[in-house]
């Protein structure tokens, strides 16, 4: 074999090697089509991605077709058709979708394919009702809130027969004392 042959083989297996590592440490993955972007809008959603501590990568399509193979992901060939675009976070799956889907609807040219989630193919319809679902943070917030509510009532409830004693015994003194 030509030495030079091999050289592109040796890049494009270590290509592939890096695609399946980044889908596999990421807790969700994009496949998105971005015919019609310009370069302004495409700089626009890098700056939005770094800034939700995600990454976005042009990649060929063959290669991300072999690393889904080799991760052992059945996925419809529809999400490999076109310009692909990888958008992948080791965080919260939900601010990348949000992210995304906010930006087609102020820019309308991005299109997602689909897309995978701990280690399992998603359809487009699936990131879409990720992205209208609240942060993790947010259903944080909800719980330790909803949790908090009872026990503060329940506070209260028990401080109330207290307060009402000790204003008996206040209004009882201030008889007593002529008012002073």
């Amino acid at each position: 074999m030509n030495k030079s042959v091999e050289v592109v083989c040796s890049e494009k297996v270590d290509a592939v090697k890096t695609i399946r590592e980044r889908i596999e440490a990421s807790s969700v993955t994009v496949f998105a089509d971005y015919r019609g972007l310009s370069v302004q809008d495409m700089t626009e959603l890098r700056k939005q991605c770094r800034a939700i501590n995600s990454d976005m990568t042009v990649i060929k399509n063959t290669l991300i077709r072999r690393a889904l193979g080799d991760l052992g992901l059945n996925f419809s060939p529809k999400i490999l058709e076109g310009p692909t675009v990888l958008v992948n976070t080791k965080d919260d799956p939900g601010k990348i979708a949000k992210a995304i889907y906010s930006f087609i609807k102020e820019k309308g040219f991005l299109a997602v394919k689909g897309g995978v989630l701990d280690g399992s193919m998603l359809e487009e319809s699936t990131l879409k009702a990720l992205s209208k679902l609240p942060s993790r943070d947010e259903l944080i917030a909800r719980t330790v809130g909803g949790l908090k509510s009872p026990i503060s009532g329940l506070v209260m409830t028990l401080a109330s027969p207290i307060r009402g004693f000790i204003g008996v015994v206040q209004a009882i003194k201030t008889k007593k004392t002529g008012g002073e």
